[in-house]
């Protein structure tokens, strides 16, 4: 699906996204970044590092690194998980929301469109990305 906003110079933003991949246009790049494996993506950063686990040191002193205040996660788990992530993530003073990967995507957008400290976490390999 084509993603129509307003573009922002300054910010990476997801331009395109299917069942099959993702196309970032980044500000430091001329060219599109055509991504089909995870990715975690800031308003300024943009790396293929794979979370784990909150439980992680490396991995909360990645997310503690980026200074963001809302992760997005595609990650499909179960009520426990999601719960214990975010309560783990409460003690950093960062949300987390879990949704579909097309509302992740238009959601990033829009967050970072108003200058918000926000993080997507695009998790690939649960088979496809679930259409909307």
């Amino acid at each position: 699906m084509n993603i129509s906003l307003e573009s922002q110079s300054d910010k990476n933003e997801i331009v395109f996204y299917d069942d099959t991949h993702v196309v970032i246009k980044s500000p430091s790049l001329p060219e599109l970044i055509n991504l089909t494996d995870n990715f975690i993506l800031t308003p300024h950063t943009l790396s293929t590092k794979r979370i784990i686990s909150v439980n992680n040191p490396p991995d909360v002193d990645y997310l503690k690194s980026l200074h963001i205040d809302v992760v997005i996660s595609t990650q499909a788990l179960n009520l426990e998980n999601s719960v214990r992530i975010q309560q783990k993530l409460a003690d950093y003073a960062i949300g987390i929301e879990f949704m579909s990967f097309g509302a992740a995507c238009r959601t990033y957008n829009l967050l970072a469109a108003e200058n918000r400290n926000i993080l997507l976490i695009a998790e690939f390999d649960s088979g496809i990305i679930p259409k909307e």
